[in-house]
């Protein structure tokens, strides 16, 4: 997953992520060399990309949440020695429901990654989707004007959990909350629901956290940087640029969204439209970098510090809340195995295992997942993940228990 923070005044002067980018250099050229005597250049990948809203049962999720009411509130979040951060939350539903149900995304997204789950839980709950500072309509101050870890799980907990409160202020005394994240987003829900200190600083948001709902959460402890991760953490601008050119950048974006679907039918050119979005955003970009690169304790050469790792995991045992940690068996980014051992060491926490899913249940088992977060935020038993590969099984097979 994300390599981490390197050290201090060491980023530009490493070797080897000159020699990365050197490569990477080459690679453009070469491409940009071969547009010239290729006609018809681009992504042919991308243009096989469905879209959401010609795919079912997805368009019908789509039409749903767009029919929504949705309403977006800015909070001023504050840091010593840092600039302010706006942090956006967005509320679906009618208002007046006593539980509410907070959203927190991963890296290279934004709030609208939960846009299949949202029309289904709006019917009983108000849900407040959280933008993380750095994405969607929240503020993105470059890293150079943060500290060393201005976009670390740490750092976003603390503010994310600002934003909440003061969200939660204009709240009857008897509203209740849950909380569902997802990778990163998991790594940051962590930290609110177990760091002493957030949990003291925000005693009354704390005490209101019912249960937590993670989707494949960020294990601070990696063993081993991926090597997809960096080269996406550190590609510079001007490299971007010259890729973009000759289609590589949307060619390969296109191709990584296909791969992050356990069943490739179903990815989908909206995906791909996010992400190129944010690459070609330079604020946007450099945020979620940041956030990549902070993300797991590791020197400038990519290698594990383990008393920052161990240091950072010393708080899971801190979890008071009944976890449900859900993962796709064939999690290529954060392997399965992880949430076995999150299940270990979070005292209150129950796992399930959805067969054929990759990375983001969310996107990829949206009908189940809804159904699994109503079930555990009511404390009743969650029902079994679908068998199936595809999404247009959901609707006949998965709310039964997946039979075929």
């Amino acid at each position: 997953m994300p390599p981490g923070p390197p050290k201090p005044g060491s980023r530009g002067a490493n070797p080897k992520r000159a020699t990365a980018r050197a490569r990477m250099a080459v690679l453009v050229g070469v491409l940009a060399c071969l547009a010239v005597s290729v006609p018809g250049c681009g992504s042919t990948t991308y243009a096989r990309l469905p879209s959401e809203r010609d795919l079912r049962p997805i368009a019908g999720l789509v039409a749903e949440n767009d029919r929504l009411n949705h309403t977006t509130t800015m909070h001023t979040t504050s840091m010593p020695d840092e600039p302010d951060i706006r942090v956006a939350i967005h509320a679906v539903g009618t208002g007046d429901k006593l539980t509410k149900i907070i959203f927190v995304h991963g890296v290279f997204t934004d709030s609208g990654a939960w846009r299949y789950v949202v029309p289904s839980l709006a019917e009983d709950y108000d849900l407040w989707l959280v933008d993380t500072p750095g994405c969607g309509e929240s503020d993105a101050p470059n890293p150079s004007r943060l500290g060393p870890e201005g976009y670390g799980p740490q750092a976003m907990a603390d503010r994310i959990s600002q934003a909440l409160a003061d969200r939660l202020s204009t709240e009857p005394e008897e509203t209740r909350l849950a909380l569902v994240a997802h990778s990163l987003g998991g790594a940051i829900a962590i930290r609110m629901l177990g760091d002493p200190g957030l949990r003291r600083r925000f005693a009354p948001l704390h005490d209101r956290l019912g249960s937590a709902v993670l989707l494949a959460p960020l294990d601070v402890a990696q063993h081993k940087a991926d090597a997809d991760i960096i080269r996406l953490a550190t590609v510079g601008g001007l490299m971007l640029t010259a890729g973009d050119a000759v289609g590589y950048v949307m060619e390969q974006i296109a191709v990584n969204t296909i791969r992050g679907f356990g069943d490739p039918r179903y990815a989908v050119r909206e995906e791909a439209d996010k992400r190129y979005e944010i690459l070609t955003d330079p604020a946007r970009r450099k945020a979620m970098q940041a956030q990549l690169l902070q993300a797991v304790p590791f020197d400038d050469e990519f290698h594990p510090v383990w008393d920052e790792m161990e240091r950072q995991t010393s708080i899971y045992p801190n979890l008071s809340v009944p976890t449900l940690i859900v993962w796709g068996a064939r999690d290529e980014v954060l392997p399965v195995s992880t949430g076995y051992l999150l299940q270990a060491m979070l005292p209150d926490s129950k796992l399930v295992v959805v067969p054929g899913a990759k990375h983001s249940v969310q996107l990829e088992r949206p009908i189940w997942t809804a159904e699994a977060i109503r079930a555990f935020v009511r404390h009743q038993p969650v029902p079994p993940p679908p068998r199936t590969l595809t999404l247009q099984a959901e609707t006949t097979t998965e709310i039964s228990g997946g039979e075929e």
